[in-house]
């Protein structure tokens, strides 16, 4: 959560309301994802959205 140390309680709370999965992305997640990703390397040239379905294309 060190990227949101200075945001107010209350405005974490309603960014919360707008993620489905109810929670913030912690470092270890984030973290496995790119561990997936480095371990294919047959995904090329894709955006990914990580960010627990708070925005879906």
């Amino acid at each position: 959560a060190g990227m949101l140390n200075d945001v107010p309680q209350p405005m974490l709370d309603e960014i919360l309301t707008t993620i489905p999965s109810g929670q913030f992305g912690a470092a270890a997640q984030i973290a496995s994802y790119v561990e997936l990703l480095i371990n294919s390397p047959y995904t090329t040239g894709q955006t990914l959205h990580v960010n627990g379905g708070q925005w879906m294309p």
